[in-house]
Parts: C-alpha cells; structure tokens; sequence
C-alpha cells in the first residue's frame, strides 16, 4: 500500500503521548489496508468491477483505499435535537450504488441497520 497520509502539525508534550498517536497511525493504516485488500479479494472473486467509482464513472477492479474513501464523502447523518440537546431522531442518508456496492464487498450492512441495532450494556 503506497498511500499519502496528510497531517497536520501537532505537538505532543511526553513520550507517552507520541507513541500513542503513532500507535493509532498505524492502525488506522492497517485497517485501510485491510479495507483495500477486502475489496479487490471481492472483486477478484467475482470478476465484476465497481461500477462508477472511477472518475467519469469508469468501472475498476483494482480500486485503492482513498478512492473507496472518497466514495463515502458526500454520506450524511442527520440529527434532531430536543431543547436539551438529546438526540430525538437521527436520519441516515442513503447509499449511493457506489457506496452500496463497497459495502457489499467489505460484508458490512446498510448504516441505518449497523447503527440502529441496540448497544449490549456492560455490566
């Protein structure tokens, strides 16, 4: 994976702190890696490209992780706060083909069913 990560600058005041954010850098690499190696896997399996997630909506079968990134920008969540602040309702846009297909192939459900599932309580 030959990705450009852009940071900005940040100071950080112990070595505690600096090797926690180079610990979660890498993890986030490692996840985005994961997500690119899942969806070509897919796409190899099925010898079907995303349709439309290239620019001028061309099909790819060799997608990279930012492109894939990229397709979800334009994804909404909207929230209804009371007076109080409490989240009353929250509204999921809906997925684009594009987005829908990613989904697919990475084996994740549509967001509104991911996260409107109730939250196991820890006791």
């Amino acid at each position: 994976m030959n990705q450009l990560f852009l940071v900005t600058p940040l100071f950080l005041k112990t070595p505690q702190r600096i090797a926690a954010l180079v610990f979660l850098i890498m993890v986030g690499a490692l996840i985005a890696g994961l997500i690119e190696r899942q969806v070509r896997r897919a796409l190899a399996e099925r010898q079907q490209p995303i349709t439309g997630l290239m620019p001028e909506g061309r099909d790819t079968l060799h997608p990279t992780v930012a492109r894939l990134f990229k397709a979800f920008t334009d994804y909404s969540l909207v929230q209804v706060k009371d007076a109080r602040g409490r989240v009353v309702e929250a509204r999921f846009a809906r997925l684009n083909p594009v987005q829908a297909q990613i989904l697919k192939m990475i084996g994740l459900p549509q967001p509104a069913e991911l996260f409107t599932q109730p939250v196991l309580a820890c006791t």
